[in-house]
This record gives structure tokens, C-alpha cells and sequence, in this order.
């Protein structure tokens, strides 16, 4: 599954979760079996955590570090440019910044209130 795959995927999990608390509970209790649920089967050794943000919490996730950086996040660290997080035009939250500029995401404390995929 490639990366648009992914997300497209994970929105539909999330949204599920939203419609369906029967399902929330149980991708937070047993997540490798609610994911099966949906398709989803992950890779031998592959654990997967979710948690549910509040209007008390908001989790903010560091990615793995890479081992390589791409030429274009090379140029971007010499030149002193670029994030992970940018404001959106469209709505002003935050976004998962993209190549083409595109919303992946609004992130807000409590909410994510949009899932976009490229």
C-alpha cells in the first residue's frame, strides 16, 4: 500500500471511530485486530499504539528518524527553510506540510477537523 493508500485508509479508520464507539474501543483495546477489521495487517513486529486526544490532551507524535534525507530535505535544512507543520490557507489550523502544498490534515488541540488525502 503506498502512501496516498495509507492515508485514505487511516481516514476511514478514523472516521469509523467517530460513527462507531463499539469499533473506537475496540482499535484502542486490541488494535491489531480492529485493523484486520478494516483490511489493515500489519507487518511481523510492528506494534502500533493509538491514542485518542481530548479536549485536555493533544498528542503530538515525533516520527522514526530517518537514516537518509532526501535532496530536497537537504536543500531545505541548508537553506534554512521548510517544517513538518505549516499553517493552512484554507482554514489557518495546522497541517502536515506536503510537496505540492496540499492539506493532509488539520490538527488542532483536542480534534483533528479535517483528513484530506493528496
Amino acid at each position: 500500500m503506498n502512501q496516498e493508500e495509507q492515508l485514505k485508509k487511516f481516514s476511514q479508520i478514523i472516521a469509523r471511530c467517530w460513527a462507531d464507539e463499539a469499533y473506537k474501543r475496540r482499535l484502542l483495546t486490541d488494535t491489531a485486530a480492529a485493523l484486520a477489521e478494516e483490511g489493515v495487517e500489519l507487518p511481523a513486529g510492528l506494534e502500533v499504539k493509538v491514542v485518542e486526544d481530548t479536549a485536555q490532551v493533544f498528542h503530538l507524535v515525533i516520527p522514526a528518524k530517518s537514516d537518509e534525507l532526501s535532496e530536497e530535505e537537504l536543500d531545505q535544512v541548508s537553506g534554512g527553510i521548510g517544517s513538518v507543520m505549516d499553517s493552512c490557507n484554507s482554514c489557518g489550523g495546522l497541517t502536515a506540510s506536503t510537496s505540492s502544498g496540499g492539506c493532509r490534515g488539520i490538527i488542532l488541540p483536542g480534534k483533528i477537523t479535517s483528513l484530506k488525502t493528496l
